[in-house]
């Protein structure tokens, strides 16, 4: 009676510990590959909104530059001087179609500065050489167009940039085309980007000098977080731990400039939905893990309560053997597996075995009749 409880329970045992392990297995490694692949996407999501919006950025300062590269071009065909109508036109041409604030031409052989909108400054006059002009000095070192840093205009009292490329003619530089680019579009695009709830964008230069930010305390000052993962490709994506707190930083250069786009937020609260989906996906597992184990439980019962049959029969056929019972009690077990097939030989057994019990104590019984009549 032990050992057919032992049996079923060591059967039971093993059934539950091999599916439960193969379970947690599975569970672990899918959780882990369902983390993996999150994090894969959150990576690859935060590339391309680096890329994506760095690309259109370069695309933003190209398209003005290629017009002013266009306007110089025209611009080294008129006379030299300022104030020449046919040049002043094309200032203004080059204006609206590059829809800058102001368009500007210094003048190499003497500093002179002719404005888009007909004013013009001197050296003597106004104490301003063009040629000793960020923007003019500029163009002269990279010996081509490109765009400034960021600064606060004096007259529009606004954030701007200049553009700048050099006019030549003959392939002598004869002076630099330049222009305010308001960066109000740029800046609205830069805070509009929102990442989780407090991840947010700016731009910094290869220096990691922050010129466009939410918080305008933090213009002009060094990104510690650009600098600590910069290096020589142009867009990166890396998982930082800066004073505790750990960070998902990701930047990508603007094309046409030497700036580059950055976006900054706390790993927590893009894990935050991961996280929460890992745990439905637990205890999903765990749901499943128990339904499968109780289908198990109430199968292996089912399946193995001809023993408990085969228990009782045993013990009945012996007790007859011994003559406690009269008769003997058949399995009767109706399964159509092995056990079934056991039970059926058993009962065919039990029978014979009765049958020649019962032969026998008939011959016994007559053979004493006959002993007692001798004997009479």
């Amino acid at each position: 009676m032990k050992i057919n409880k032992s049996i079923k329970t060591k059967l039971i045992f093993l059934a539950f510990l091999s599916i439960t392990c193969s379970f947690l297995f599975l569970g672990i490694k899918n959780t882990q590959n369902a983390y993996s692949s999150k994090y894969e996407l959150v990576k690859e999501k935060e590339l391309n909104l680096v890329k994506n919006i760095s690309m259109y950025l370069g695309s933003y300062f190209k398209s003005k530059l290629t017009i002013m590269e266009a306007t110089s071009r025209s611009l080294a065909k008129d006379e030299q001087i300022v104030e020449s109508p046919s040049l002043v036109e094309k200032l203004k041409t080059g204006l609206e179609a590059s829809d800058s604030a102001l368009l500007f031409y210094g003048f190499e052989k003497n500093g002179y500065s002719q404005k888009s909108n007909g004013q013009y400054l001197t050296p003597k006059r106004d104490d301003y050489d063009s040629r000793k002009r960020g923007w003019y000095k500029s163009a002269v070192k990279n010996n081509g167009s490109g765009v400034t840093l960021p600064y606060v205009s004096k007259s529009l009292q606004k954030l701007v940039v200049s553009l700048y490329t050099p006019v030549k003619k003959d392939g002598k530089r004869i002076g630099v085309l330049g222009s305010d680019i308001l960066l109000d579009r740029v800046i609205e695009l830069v805070l509009n980007v929102q990442i989780g709830k407090t991840g947010y964008a700016y731009i910094v230069n290869e220096d990691g000098k922050i010129l466009i930010h939410k918080d305008k305390k933090k213009l002009f000052k060094t990104s510690n977080y650009f600098k600590d993962i910069k290096s020589n490709v142009d867009t990166k994506f890396q998982e930082i731990d800066y004073d505790g707190e750990k960070l998902l930083f990701a930047y990508s250069k603007i094309p046409n400039t030497s700036w580059y786009f950055c976006i900054k937020v706390p790993k927590e609260e893009i894990f935050e939905d991961i996280n929460k989906d890992i745990q439905k996906e637990v205890v999903f597992y765990i749901i499943i893990l128990f339904l499968v184990l109780a289908i198990l439980y109430f199968s292996l019962t089912k399946i193995m309560s001809p023993l408990k049959t085969f228990e009782k029969g045993l013990v009945s056929f012996f007790s007859y053997l011994k003559g406690e019972h009269e008769n003997i009690e058949k399995l009767n077990i109706k399964t159509n597996d092995e056990f079934g097939i056991m039970g059926k030989l058993v009962d065919e057994q039990m029978e014979v075995i009765s049958s020649n019990l019962r032969k026998d104590k008939r011959a016994v019984k007559e053979a004493l009749e006959i002993v007692e009549d001798v004997n009479r």
